[in-house]
């Protein structure tokens, strides 16, 4: 657990993926940390609010796209800015 905290501390990208957002204390690391954080799944977990942004819908799907700059329009379809920064920034890479 020591190891988990150390890395959510410099980590700079935060990706929880089909998580319920209510099993500690996994639920909780994403409060824990102060990298860019996204929620990937089908379903809104219990702390949405805590992720800056969340992508909906099959992760199998949505998470090889998000690593691929080519495809950043399909991922905006599923993406969900909770910050105005983070919006300015994704439509500034399109």
């Amino acid at each position: 657990m020591d190891r988990v905290l150390r890395t959510l501390e410099v980590c700079t990208v935060f990706i929880a993926i089909g998580t319920s957002g209510v099993v500690e204390p996994a639920a909780s690391f994403v409060g824990q940390t102060k990298a860019r954080t996204f929620y990937v799944g089908p379903e809104e977990p219990i702390n949405l609010a805590s992720f800056d942004e969340t992508l909906a819908g099959k992760a199998g799907e949505l998470l090889p796209t998000m690593f691929d700059v080519g495809d950043l329009r399909r991922v905006q379809e599923h993406r969900h800015t909770h910050t105005p920064e983070h919006q300015e920034m994704m439509e500034d890479t399109l």
